[in-house]
């Protein structure tokens, strides 16, 4: 970090009456606590008292992720990750990594779907043959209530392999999704049966 930022850190440790000294000490107990003594809920508690006075803490949010992860605390690892995620100082690489457990972490632990399948579309913008993913989103488009999610993200990983079977299927499932009550809806579900239809023709050519 840069002077201003350590300065500023400082101020602000000073209004609150934290010094460097405070910092060091605590971390030194952290670490003791994860390693020798090996008391990871008090290492949390240690870690959570250095970002209650210096929120922007880099190594304590990644202490946390990592304990949280020892634990089985998985609701606290959710936010805990969100928070690694958005942090100004974490570059594209990082932060990739950091969306691929909080979408296991939604998906396997939590069963939180609806949330996982947005992290799933969020990965696959970066790494559009994500295997895990993949794998994940295939066990959600069997369940009526993510289906629709699911499909939208498999459609274009299919096209792109040339499974043109599967690919047709993601397709008809995104047009049972589409209400008949509204025109743009209706629109849309047309387009999906045309893509149907194409992609029919195109097989039945290539057979003959």
């Amino acid at each position: 970090s840069s002077e201003a930022e350590v300065e500023e850190q400082t101020e602000q440790g000073q209004r609150t009456g934290f010094s460097e000294l405070s910092e060091s000490l605590l971390v030194q107990i952290a670490s003791l606590y994860e390693g020798i003594l090996a008391e990871p809920h008090e290492a949390i508690a240690s870690n959570q008292e250095l970002l209650a006075y210096l929120p922007e803490r880099l190594d304590s949010i990644h202490a946390l992720v990592r304990l949280f992860e020892t634990v089985g605390q998985w609701s606290e690892l959710v936010v805990t990750l969100e928070q690694f995620i958005n942090h100004s100082e974490i570059d594209e690489t990082k932060q990739l990594e950091a969306y691929k457990q909080l979408g296991g972490v939604l998906f396997t632990h939590l069963e939180r779907y609806e949330e996982a399948i947005e992290v799933f579309a969020t990965i696959l913008q970066a790494d559009e043959n994500n295997a895990e993913v993949i794998t994940h989103l295939e066990n959600l488009v069997q369940f009526e209530d993510y289906r629709g999610g699911a499909a939208r993200l498999l459609c274009p990983y299919y096209e792109q392999m040339g499974q043109v079977e599967h690919q047709i299927y993601t397709l008809q499932v995104l047009a049972e999704q589409q209400s008949t009550d509204s025109e743009e809806e209706l629109q849309e579900k047309v387009a999906y049966l045309h893509q149907i239809a194409k992609l029919y023709l195109n097989a039945s050519a290539f057979q003959e």
